[in-house]
């Protein structure tokens, strides 16, 4: 019977990652995409809205949601081609279908 309880550990460790996952419902749509993969980083008062806002000098948002010159095209070219300060984020990572809910929420009117 010993031989059960060394993995335990394993066992309890491998349960500490996939719990907080259990129960939590996937984004559903623009919006909550953004909100899971964008907003970390481009959200109210995070990095890149921090450095786009003295970047730009008032002159247009620095944090993206508040834009309304965003185009899809641009949003899908950024997602997917790596920029300094940006990873560019894979397939596999986001789907071309994720990435498209994303540039529609981004381009549209984020319910203005």
């Amino acid at each position: 019977m010993k031989h059960k309880t060394r993995f335990a550990p394993i066992f309890l460790t491998a349960m500490a990652f996939v719990t907080p996952c259990i129960g939590q419902e996937a984004p559903v749509g623009g919006q909550g995409l953004f909100e899971k993969w964008c907003s970390p980083c481009h959200g109210v008062g995070e990095a890149a809205s921090i450095f786009l806002d003295k970047k730009y000098q008032g002159a247009i948002p620095g944090v993206i949601e508040q834009r309304n010159d965003i185009t899809r095209e641009l949003v899908t070219l950024r997602i997917r081609t790596q920029i300094p300060g940006m990873p560019a984020f894979r397939p596999t990572e986001l789907t071309d279908m994720e990435v498209s809910q994303i540039a529609d929420y981004l381009a549209g009117d984020k319910g203005k």
